[in-house]
């Protein structure tokens, strides 16, 4: 699937069997190991939600969800930050 080719109708069927083929095998079936998939493309997180139920993070928000767990930031959902009191950088 490139860009919007594989959202259209008409090709679902070509969509979901290229997703199969690849992206399908390798996801993971707990939660714990899904949130080790990253994805960096638009289209590669869009066609994991519509065919498996769920959305792979980008990098960035992998990256921004540790630090904020480390406590030295707080990261908000909408991924807004804030230093926290505690941190001295």
């Amino acid at each position: 699937m490139a860009g919007i080719y594989g959202h259209e109708i008409e090709h679902y069927h070509e969509s979901k069997g290229i997703y199969q083929m690849n992206w399908g095998r390798q996801i993971p079936s707990t939660p714990e190991e899904k949130q080790r998939v990253l994805a960096t493309g638009y289209s590669c997180r869009s066609q994991v939600t519509r065919l498996s139920g769920w959305t792979p993070l980008h990098p960035i928000q992998a990256l921004l969800k540790e630090i904020s767990q480390s406590g030295k930031i707080n990261v908000s959902s909408t991924g807004n930050y804030e230093k926290t009191s505690q941190s001295q950088t």
